[in-house]
């Protein structure tokens, strides 16, 4: 049953259903007790009555009644008796009874049970061992009659009809049944109303949800009046659509940075290709004109490359081969393709690489850290200085990268990490770097199961890596 208010009503209703039903059973089984017990009394004072009127004289046991008869028993068909003596002989029974017997009791103690009549029906009977009176005993006559243990002399046994007993269980049984039905059908009705009325206010949840669109994100579900099973569900629903608004104003600001990241360069590609057509020119301004426009290609080419490459990080559809690798000339091998532009901008370059391995993918590796030093040589200033360091830490390796001519905020370095992001607000080096590259290296270290952050301080940019070591004892180490 996928339906919640079904399953509710279903549920509520067994299980009341259930109790009342186990509240039943129970009154019936403590109703029956307390009419047997009662029975069973009445039985006792009538075998005690008889005892009574027991005696054992030089001929044996026998009534001490006129006629040796009861003629209460005699006169009733639902009601006798029957006396035996210690040996289980049976000595007097009332007329009718033949179906009382010295089974009836084991002869050492009182019991009681259920016989079944032969005429259909059943009856209750109850046995005692007594020691009768002796005849000539004065003591015993003052005494009276008292019951015997083990070893008694003797026994009777009287029964009663269990008619009227069981016609007052079957009324019971049915007034319990009707009574539970009747309740059952109530308690369906009133669980049904019950539960809709409970659930009212997950319609109105749903109406406060359908009424958001998308141009509404900024809304919010209105925790007023919300049950408090449902307020963390609406506060749930409100931080997923806060994060909803955030993403979907995310992937507008992304749509409308990749617009302009992509104009600036195809206009400029458009304007010199356009200016170089205007006129016959000389094989070498051809030869600039097709290199700049070679350049702006290739920068283009370059960005929608990072774009599909964190496209398929975010999709996890990025390939991971983890092995070991010497960080330390990992580094050094990246920096010799950097070392031209550092010098071109007359920049102090200081290496300080310890040798540490990693476990990491060789290839991803390598893309974050070209985009760490290019960002560090692109970003630093005119004659100014560059750091690599590569550390080992215990079960970590440490890659700092530092540039100094640093003129981002430290309120802005968590910035450094968005898509499209510069520290240039006017985006003077637009379509020299996209502002993606710090993103990529973000994404694809967490994929590597490290962490990156970035400061600013005094002037000086730093970038912090940290990969989890391994000692390559039995790792591939790639050339």
């Amino acid at each position: 049953m996928k339906s919640l208010r079904g399953r509710l009503i279903v549920g509520t209703i067994c299980a009341t259903l259930a109790i009342f039903a186990a509240a039943a059973i129970v009154l019936y089984i403590a109703i029956r007790h307390s009419l047997i017990a009662e029975f069973d009394r009445a039985l006792l004072v009538q075998a005690q009555a008889i005892s009574a009127l027991a005696e054992m004289d030089r001929r044996g046991l026998r009534l001490d009644i006129e006629g040796g008869r009861l003629p209460q028993y005699e006169s009733q068909s639902d009601a006798g008796y029957a006396l035996f003596d210690g040996a289980g002989k049976e000595i007097h029974r009332s007329d009718g009874t033949p179906w009382l017997g010295a089974h009836m009791g084991d002869g050492s103690r009182d019991a009681m049970g259920f016989a079944r009549l032969p005429g259909g029906g059943r009856a209750r009977w109850r046995s005692l061992t007594f020691t009768p009176r002796m005849e000539d005993a004065e003591e015993d006559d003052a005494r009276g009659p008292r019951q015997a243990g083990a070893g008694g002399d003797a026994r009777v046994v009287v029964a009663q009809s269990a008619v009227r007993f069981d016609e007052r269980l079957r009324i019971l049984g049915w007034l319990l049944a009707t009574v539970f039905a009747t309740t059952s059908v109530a308690t369906a009705g009133v669980m049904a109303r019950v539960v809709g009325r409970g659930l009212l206010p997950m319609t109105r949840l749903a109406a406060q949800i359908g009424a958001i669109g998308e141009r509404d994100l900024a809304r919010r579900i209105e925790s007023q009046d919300v049950p408090l099973e449902m307020l963390p569900v609406v506060q749930r629903l409100n931080d997923l659509l806060s994060r909803v608004g955030i993403l979907v104003e995310r992937e507008r600001g992304f749509s409308a940075d990749v617009a302009h990241e992509l104009r600036t360069p195809l206009a400029g590609l458009v304007t010199t290709m356009e200016v170089a057509a205007m006129h016959p020119r000389p094989a070498d301004e051809y030869r600039k004109t097709i290199q700049k426009c070679l350049a702006a290609t290739q920068g283009m080419h370059a960005m929608v490359q990072t774009l599909l490459t964190l496209a398929r990080a975010d999709a996890g559809r990025l390939e991971i081969q983890r092995r070991h690798v010497d960080l330390a000339s990992l580094v050094g091998e990246r920096w010799k393709h950097f070392a031209d532009a550092a010098d071109a901008r007359d920049m102090d370059v200081r290496l300080s690489l310890t040798p540490a391995g990693v476990a990491t993918d060789r290839e991803l590796a390598s893309v974050v850290i070209d985009n760490l030093i290019d960002n560090a040589v692109a970003h630093g200033e005119q004659s100014g200085w560059i750091e690599l360091r590569v550390t080992p830490d215990g079960s970590r390796v440490v890659l700092i990268v530092r540039n100094s001519g640093s003129r981002i905020a430290p309120s802005d370095c968590e910035n450094v990490f968005g898509r499209f992001w510069r520290g240039d607000s006017a985006r003077t080096m637009t379509g020299l770097h996209s502002g993606l590259g710090l993103s990529l290296c973000r994404r694809t270290i967490e994929m590597l199961g490290g962490s990156i952050v970035a400061t600013s301080d005094g002037g000086v940019f730093e970038v912090k890596v940290i990969l989890p070591s391994t000692d390559g004892s039995d790792a591939i180490t790639t050339p």
